[in-house]
């Protein structure tokens, strides 16, 4: 094999991927590694999208039945967080 084949072949990266760094949060703290883990990252993000579901409800419906949309939220928050 020529030598440029050879330059050719590192050059475009034939290699074994490196291992990345660890799986972090925005914050830059491994998620494994803190106290909330996972499973309350997933809590707080269904919260989020729940919230976020029923401010729009409120909004298209101009606010009424806001104490209805509260607690189909409450009920979806307890279905899904399981609390």
């Amino acid at each position: 094999m020529s030598a440029a084949g050879a330059r050719g072949r590192a050059a475009t990266g034939h290699r074994a991927p490196a291992q990345g760094p660890p799986c972090t949060t925005t914050t830059g703290h491994d998620a494994r590694r803190t106290p909330m883990g996972i499973e309350g990252m997933q809590e707080k993000a269904s919260d989020a999208g729940i919230e976020k579901a029923g401010d729009a409800v409120d909004q298209k419906t101009g606010g009424k039945g806001e104490s209805q949309v509260d607690k189909a939220q409450q009920a979806a928050d307890q279905k899904v967080g399981g609390q």
